[in-house]
Parts: C-alpha cells; sequence; structure tokens
C-alpha cells in the first residue's frame, strides 16, 4: 500500500520532523478488533481504521489513525503523544517515533470517521507521554526508571492484560 509519516524537511529522521496532524498506532496481535472497537478512546476519537497486509482471522494487525486538533510541530511532543496512545491501545511501542513511516494495505477496506482527538485529549497525550515508560542512564547504562508525575484515582476502572476489569484500588 501506499507509505505516510509526517512532514519532513529533508530525508526521514527525527531530526527533519516538521509537523504532522495525525498520530497512528499499531496494533499487531496484542488486540483484537472486536474488543479494540469498543474501547471508549476508539469509540470517541477514532478517524480511520485499516487492517494490515499481515492480517488474518487468527493474528490481527492493523493501524488506527486519529486526526488531531492542532498540528504538532515539535518532535518530543509527536513521540509523547504517540507513546502515550501506543500505551492505552496496547499498540507497538517501538512504532512511536517521530519520523515513522506507515503503510497502507491494498483491500483492506478503511473505515473512515467522522471524529477527531480534542484540545484537551490531546494536551493530557503529551503530558503523559513526556513520563511515560522512560528509562534513566548514564552513558549506556541503564540506572532506574522514571515515575509519571500523573496520579491515578483509587475508583479509576482498570483493564489488566487479562482483561479483567476492576477498580485501580481493589487490584493487588
Amino acid at each position: 500500500g501506499i507509505a505516510y509519516c509526517c512532514q519532513l524537511d529533508g530525508p526521514r529522521s527525527a531530526a527533519n520532523f516538521r509537523c504532522s496532524d495525525i498520530l497512528s498506532v499499531d496494533i499487531d496481535e496484542t488486540r483484537r478488533i472486536e474488543e479494540v472497537t469498543r474501547d471508549p478512546i476508539v469509540e470517541r476519537y477514532l478517524t480511520i481504521f485499516y487492517t494490515t497486509q499481515r492480517h488474518t482471522p487468527d493474528s490481527h494487525r492493523f493501524r488506527l489513525i486519529f486526526a488531531l486538533p492542532r498540528t504538532i510541530d515539535s518532535s518530543s511532543d509527536m513521540v509523547a503523544a504517540s507513546r502515550s496512545l501506543s500505551l492505552r491501545l496496547s499498540g507497538d511501542r517501538s512504532a512511536t517515533d517521530a519520523a515513522r513511516v506507515f503503510y497502507g494495505s491494498r483491500g483492506s477496506k478503511p473505515k473512515v470517521f467522522d471524529r477527531a482527538i480534542d484540545e484537551s485529549f490531546l494536551d493530557e497525550l503529551i503530558a503523559q507521554g513526556r513520563d511515560a515508560d522512560q528509562t534513566d542512564t548514564k552513558g549506556s547504562r541503564v540506572i532506574g526508571t522514571t515515575v509519571s508525575r500523573h496520579t491515578v484515582a483509587p475508583n479509576q476502572i482498570i483493564q489488566t492484560g487479562t482483561g479483567k476489569r476492576a477498580e485501580f484500588a481493589q487490584l493487588d
């Protein structure tokens, strides 16, 4: 299929990131389509859905594309928002660099929705993504992990890796 990525100012690299009006999440077998379509984030904000070339009934592989309310013109904000959205939707975290290229898929029958991420959710994604899944290093040696500044309310519903849903305070 046809490739797409952010706007670049030179060869594809984070240093040449110029801007983007979309965020994409790559899902490779971590969730099934039926499950993702019921996710509140997807129900509210998803703009385009399509399966990838390697998608099969037993191995769900697809992309979620979200239109943005404003242009992201900072590569660090792009990475932060992409990382946060990918973490929330169990996407491929290695596909969150600012200059990531994604490929379409012939015959995938994309679904297009008249929805987009709103300003407050984009701000939330960027703020969360700045702290998500980071490591502190000294040279090439990892010396610890960072802790997000975000707090989780005790009554926040959490879905575990096994699919169980419970209030945060009820989890071990």
